[in-house]
């Protein structure tokens, strides 16, 4: 049970949160799981981030792109649009198209070794 103990931040108007963006309602819990919504990194999803495909099997891949979210570079995107490059780079995110030790997506130049 999350119980309120005084606003953590006295004097703010706002009391963001660097865990997940949310400032309203630092001391409530939408999702029932026991966490404040200020300290929550999923405030609104009682699962944490735990996504079922439509069959209810248990998915840990929520954009649906076959890389697990603990390893994709972009975990709410099946694209994996990478900004450091302006590529979308789909299911390849992950791979080195030019074998320079860095992955695609975060490679600034993925097609040559610098």
């Amino acid at each position: 049970m999350v119980s309120k103990t005084g606003d953590p931040f006295l004097g703010r108007l706002f009391n963001y949160s660097s865990i997940n963006g949310d400032h309203d309602d630092v001391y409530g819990d939408a999702d029932s799981d026991g966490v404040w919504n200020y300290d929550d990194s999923w405030p609104y999803d009682g699962d944490n981030g735990t996504y079922y495909d439509d069959n209810g099997i248990y998915s840990n891949d929520n954009d649906g792109d076959g890389i697990e979210n603990d390893f994709d570079p972009a975990p709410d995107d099946p694209d994996n649009y990478s900004y450091h490059n302006n590529t979308y780079w789909h299911y390849y995110a992950l791979e080195d198209s030019d074998n320079d030790g860095e992955v695609n997506f975060y490679d600034p130049y993925p097609n040559d070794t610098r």
